[in-house]
């Protein structure tokens, strides 16, 4: 009972830190940005648009494989172990290895399309406000 209770622990303080470590960051919406960004009436830094869409398409991209990380260990939890089941398996391992670099890779294009997509609106409503 002891060591089920420290496992599922530690399963959900995943969880909870990754509530944390985005709250800030993803309930930044691209009109927040947009006002943090402007240095005056009429300018607005490039720079600073592009890394906090990043930032905030990071995170989101981050907290969604987190969420399927944590559903994963979740899912080998409650699956029931068998004795020949706890030594690793090198097939097993190499599938492991090309899914994560295939969600790895899967991840970072979506970042920069989030990135690129959230970067738009922000300009669109530098725009807007500058007429």
């Amino acid at each position: 009972m002891l060591r089920t209770s420290i496992q599922f622990t530690a399963l959900f303080l995943t969880l909870v830190s990754a509530f944390f470590l985005i709250k800030g960051n993803i309930t930044l919406a691209t009109l927040d940005i947009a006002k943090i960004t402007q240095t005056g009436f009429l300018f607005y830094n490039k720079e600073v648009v592009f890394n906090l869409a990043g930032q905030r398409a990071d995170t989101m991209v981050g907290f969604i494989i987190l969420l399927f990380g944590f559903g994963l260990q979740m899912a080998n939890s409650l699956w029931e172990m068998r004795w020949g089941v706890f030594a690793a398996d090198r097939k097993g391992i190499l599938i492991s290895i090309i899914v994560s670099a295939l969600i790895f890779f899967s991840g970072w294009y979506v970042s920069d399309f989030l990135k690129n997509k959230t970067s738009k609106k922000v300009f669109e409503i530098h725009k807007v406000l500058r007429n």
